[in-house]
């Protein structure tokens, strides 16, 4: 990120920002079944303590890896790519910087 601009580094960073609270939100959502489960009494209070467990050494943490180990233009392109965040709402010269990354995605996408 050397070269871009501060505002849009910014930009990015929120973005990602954005994207990881989406799709965390939906992790916790599938971990909150499990919590249902347990108040109709279908599971014990112990399989829900091996499920957050888990949730927090596979989902939690490659969510956390993906947007924040991550150049920020990588994990933003790929949230595009795969709908989390949508492509109509960015602003323009922020997809002309992810434009090599959105590529990338695209071609290895084609490619399968």
């Amino acid at each position: 990120m050397d070269q871009i601009p501060k505002k849009i580094q910014r930009a990015l960073r929120e973005l990602a920002g954005r994207a990881y609270e989406i799709e965390l939100g939906r992790a916790l959502a599938e971990l909150r079944g499990e919590f249902d489960r347990l108040q109709r009494g279908e599971v014990t209070a112990f399989d829900v303590a091996e499920s957050i467990h888990r949730f927090h050494q596979g989902a939690a943490r490659d969510l956390y890896l993906t947007y924040t180990h991550r150049h920020p233009k990588a994990a933003v392109a790929y949230a595009i790519q795969t709908g989390i965040l949508d492509r109509t709402q960015i602003a323009p010269d922020l997809l002309k910087e992810l434009s090599g990354a959105l590529s990338m995605y695209e071609a290895s996408e084609s490619a399968q």
